[in-house]
């Protein structure tokens, strides 16, 4: 298997886990960081925020650049050949509306040929308590190779009485790094102090690996692939992409064989052998 991160031990866990924690990683610069979330965006919200659903371009690209001038180069230096392409801010403002849903990201690039990418998940203060504290599938990135995208969510997802008995909170302070597989199914819980809880992400892909995005052809049973850069991530937005297809040229149609799963099948998939997880391939 072709290491992802120069640290050895650090690469198997990913590599099996789906996620590995990175002491220290950024504990010098951690406040720094959250300042700058609140000289840009400031500290009034609520609910659950990520900068990449925010409809200001400006906001967006400022953001990006702080982090990418305080992170890029460090996150980088984890791995082997990997190199930064999106950064974002997430913030739980408190309550209970905080909360994130049982999701696995997007695809970023063409992981039938293109490798996999990866997020430096950095925790800007003490995630310890009930302050919204991440949460994983451990090897759920192993479970199935179907596309990500706009409208293509894995339908397993929705067992969650399978997933959430199944998940692991972890507990990380100022400064640690969460890093993780795109493909690992995650959520995390509400933020339940009187203090915004903020989190520094850097993706990062494969040197040379073509970004691209996936969608839904609307309503069929075919997904669309997009090739794409890195600035078109700032200008996308979630809720827009749902609503209609981007205005750009449809490079490939893939049908879309989504893996179905009943509660007791998954319930099986999930349970380790040897302490690896059966792996599905949907195609």
């Amino acid at each position: 298997m072709t290491a992802t991160l120069l640290d050895r031990k650090a690469d198997a866990a990913l590599h099996r886990d789906g996620f590995v924690v990175v002491p220290g990683f950024a504990a010098d610069v951690a406040g720094e960081l959250r300042d700058g979330f609140g000289e840009l965006h400031g500290w009034e919200g609520e609910g659950f925020h990520a900068d990449l659903t925010v409809d200001d371009g400006g906001y967006r690209r400022a953001t990006s650049d702080r982090i990418g001038a305080t992170l890029d180069q460090r996150a980088a230096a984890l791995f082997v050949a990997h190199q930064p392409f999106l950064r974002n801010y997430v913030c739980k403002f408190p309550g209970a509306d905080s909360e994130l849903y049982l999701h696995r990201d997007w695809m970023y690039v063409d992981e039938r040929r293109s490798g996999r990418t990866y997020v430096v998940w950095t925790a800007l203060e003490d995630i310890t308590g009930h302050n919204g504290q991440l949460r994983v599938l451990r090897g759920s990135h192993r479970l199935d190779d179907s596309l990500r995208g706009t409208e293509l969510v894995a339908p397993w997802i929705q067992l969650e009485d399978v997933i959430r008995a199944r998940l692991e909170a972890i507990p990380v302070r100022a400064g640690d790094a969460v890093v993780f597989d795109n493909g690992l199914v995650h959520c995390s819980y509400p933020n339940h102090t009187d203090r915004p809880r903020v989190v520094a992400a850097v993706a990062l892909r494969p040197v040379g690996a073509p970004l691209v995005h996936f969608r839904r052809v609307d309503g069929g049973t075919d997904a669309e692939r997009y090739d794409v850069d890195a600035d078109w991530f700032l200008d996308a937005l979630p809720v827009e992409l749902l609503a209609a297809a981007p205005d750009l040229r449809v490079v490939e149609v893939v049908p879309d064989d989504q893996l179905h799963l009943d509660a007791d099948e998954l319930a099986r998939r999930l349970t380790p052998r040897r302490g690896l997880l059966a792996r599905v391939r949907s195609r």
